[in-house]
């Protein structure tokens, strides 16, 4: 069985949304994940998406009552290759400051028409430039991460679920890959681009974009994770570009993996 898994950032109300919105259609037209986690998501996007994509086969996790999954991250799931959601749930990841209150880790595990289970993830991590960390000079993402890790070995059923998949904007790339793909990590996720033996690609930013995004350097900030059955494996994965245009559907590329399993 061959499963596509995207994770995008998509700039939520930034940057004249509504004119943004064509763009991020046609990506997602494009690509059609058989996943496709999202952050930095608002209601009135996905009260629009949820027609698009459900129009070409892809229907949304509906969260809990938390508010998160209205305003913060969304998972969307094949309607062809998935016959239900299992079971799905919002984890508390204690990131400082209000701003920050709606995000966690955002779960679905999925049932394929076969049976197997797939459990997928998602989460944003604060920005290096947010005012809270900007004023105590603390890493905001290092917590968070080994938060992750403590969710995900709780959550995850070892024997059940056929491929285990974390991505999300993680807003840096030194501490999350090396917390959550780190050797001696209990969980045992790898990192996509290091497991294909390819350089991570810069997901950030879009160019061109706002003169404020213009300004900042090219980083690789959204990331896949994944953990296989012995006989699964990652086939490819590419940070999707476009052929241009103004405004882009987003500063962030979307990151794509593929993965067999069985």
């Amino acid at each position: 069985m061959r499963i596509s898994v995207c994770t995008w950032n998509v700039w939520g109300h930034e940057a004249a949304w509504q004119n943004r919105l064509p763009r991020l259609r046609d990506a997602l037209g494009l690509m059609l994940p058989d996943v496709l986690l999202l952050q930095e998501v608002v209601q009135e996007q996905l009260e629009e998406l949820d027609t698009f994509l459900l129009n070409r086969g892809l229907t949304r996790v509906v969260g809990g009552t938390e508010e998160g999954w209205m305003s913060e991250s969304a998972i969307y799931y094949s309607l062809a290759l998935f016959q239900s959601v299992h079971s799905f749930g919002l984890e508390d990841l204690k990131m400082v400051g209000d701003y920050h209150k709606n995000r966690g880790l955002f779960w679905a595990r999925l049932q394929t028409r076969d049976g197997l289970h797939v459990f997928v993830s998602t989460a944003h991590l604060p920005w290096v430039g947010s005012q809270e960390e900007v004023s105590t000079g603390i890493n905001l993402r290092v917590a968070p991460c080994h938060l992750i890790n403590s969710h995900l070995q709780r959550l995850v059923k070892i024997e059940e679920d056929a491929l285990v998949v974390f991505g999300g904007d993680l807003n840096e790339d030194f501490h999350p890959p090396r917390i959550l793909a780190g050797a001696g990590n209990p969980m045992g996720l790898t990192e996509l681009f290091q497991a294909l033996d390819c350089v991570p690609p810069t997901t950030h930013p879009v160019r061109p974009s706002s003169l404020q995004e213009e300004s900042r350097p090219e980083r690789t900030i959204d990331w896949l994770f994944y953990r296989a059955r012995a006989s699964g494996r990652p086939l490819c994965a590419m940070a999707k570009s476009t052929r241009g245009g103004h405004p882009p559907a987003s500063d962030h590329l979307p990151v794509i993996g593929v993965f067999d399993i069985n």
